[in-house]
């Protein structure tokens, strides 16, 4: 018995004799792969007010990076945390919690951009963690010495997760705070320790995340919880 596939206006179709032919659908049904938008463009605070807008598709798979006119299609891809963008001619965005980290072709650094997050957010994570060292925006060493203090149930068996993230989101040095004293509290416990990370000579730029994650055992989303801390890194 012969096959032979035909094309037509109405799409695809599979003749494989007597008559019989298997029809896959019209071609246009293409356009159903494409993402829609119809989420509310949103404004990043970046450095120098560049005018920097992001629109996101309704299944969060996609976004639409703007710049005075120029638009960029980014697709979603893994982050260690918050949700990143890039696309394939070099541009990205990277949001985590409040911050929004921005490349694009030409530039020589990132963009640090913001958005505006709620008052009772900052509230909320005193509440929990306060990182004495290393302080914002600071230039670390290699390991990165860390000391602050956090409420007991921030830990479970008395140790907490501890990412660096480089710029661009990849996490290059990974490990686990431990409490000092009793953890079996709600009262503020404190804790130091460091952490080593990996940053090649020629990596694209020195900012980086201190991520610290509240310990999260029984995997429910609201009990999700974790401070970042820009800072600037050392190369090897």
């Amino acid at each position: 018995m012969k096959a032979f596939l035909y094309l037509s206006i109405l799409g695809i179709g599979l003749v494989i004799g007597a008559g019989v032919t298997i029809f896959f659908g019209p071609a246009s049904d293409r356009t159903a792969l494409q993402p829609t938008y119809t989420s509310d463009v949103v404004e990043l605070f970046c450095p120098d007010n560049a005018p920097l807008t992001v629109q996101y598709s309704d299944t969060a798979s996609h976004a639409k990076l703007s710049l005075s006119g120029v638009q960029y299609e980014l697709t979603r891809t893994q982050a260690a945390s918050g949700a990143k963008y890039e696309s394939e001619n070099g541009a990205s965005i990277w949001e985590h919690q409040s911050e929004v980290t921005v490349l694009l072709p030409g530039l020589l650094e990132p963009l640090i951009c913001t958005l505006e997050p709620p008052a009772s957010d900052d509230a909320s994570q005193s509440e929990l963690i306060t990182v004495y060292t290393p302080a914002a925006n600071e230039t670390v060493g290699n390991p990165i010495a860390l000391t602050g203090e956090a409420r007991g149930y921030w830990f479970f068996e008395a140790t907490a997760p501890v990412v660096v993230t480089n710029w661009d989101g990849l996490i290059i040095g990974e490990s686990y705070v431990t409490a000092e004293g009793e953890w079996m509290t709600e009262d503020f416990v404190p804790f130091s320790f460091t952490i080593e990370y990996d940053l090649p000579a020629d990596s694209y730029s020195t900012r980086g995340t201190v991520i610290l994650m509240r310990s999260n055992p029984s995997g429910l989303p609201e009990n999700d919880a974790a401070v970042e801390i820009p800072v600037t890194l050392s190369y090897e």
